[in-house]
């Protein structure tokens, strides 16, 4: 079963220059904090800080908290869809990972549209909401939706990291006190940051302090 994580994107409305994010656990194993990149997690990502119409090299987010520690707030949405083709989606994301001199655009080859490749690689499923000229993350949220998958509450998202020993017990209670950004949208539950124009307080994000265990042996099959 596949999990797509989205961070709302909010860029073109006024006073906002949120961009957002979407990235895919693409099987059920969650890569531990202390673990380096493997080939379940497909997030796109610029080097350094993107522009409308620039273009930037491009790397791979090593796993999740990786992502949380860059975005700074719990993602607004947490999508759980089961029945797709992990293999094909595992392909695709190793051909995208592995080109030399990838590159990142943000309006025509961002994390969204990297996301939404990797999805539809999956399942025929989707619809109209497969085909965009411009991905964004919220684009994403829909395709997801539409292929079937259920929302997840950050709470459960958080257990669930517990038990695959991603966290360790420690990290689970510090985790579930994170925010999200803001309260007007969003579906994973998590308590928001800004409440109708009023800030709540911000909770510190310290991935480093997640799991003080050492990350568990791991047999990786590379695609490809």
């Amino acid at each position: 079963m596949a999990t797509v994580i989205i961070w709302n994107n909010n860029l073109f409305t006024f006073g906002h220059s949120i961009v957002g994010h979407a990235a895919i656990n693409i099987t059920d194993y969650w890569n531990p904090v202390q673990t380096a990149s493997l080939p379940y997690y497909a997030s796109f990502w610029p080097e350094g800080s993107a522009k409308l119409m620039q273009t930037r090299h491009a790397e791979p987010t090593p796993n999740f908290f990786a992502a949380l520690d860059i975005e700074g707030y719990v993602p607004d949405h947490i999508i759980r869809i089961h029945g797709l083709d992990e293999n094909k989606m595992l392909a695709k994301w190793n051909e995208i990972r592995s080109k030399s001199k990838v590159h990142y655009k943000l309006v025509r080859k961002n994390c969204a549209t990297v996301a939404a490749r990797v999805l539809k690689k999956g399942s025929k499923k989707g619809g109209m909401t497969r085909h965009h000229a411009i991905w964004t993350p919220l684009d994403v949220k829909r395709l997801a939706l539409e292929m079937g998958g259920t929302q997840m509450s950050w709470d459960d998202f958080v257990q669930e990291l517990h038990s695959a020993k991603a966290i360790d017990d420690k990290g689970q209670t510090a985790m579930k006190k994170y925010k999200r950004r803001e309260g007007g949208s969003g579906s994973s539950g998590a308590a928001p940051r800004f409440v109708n124009g009023t800030d709540t307080g911000k909770v510190p994000i310290y991935v480093s302090m997640l799991s003080t265990s050492p990350p568990p042996a791991v047999m990786v099959s590379m695609i490809g």
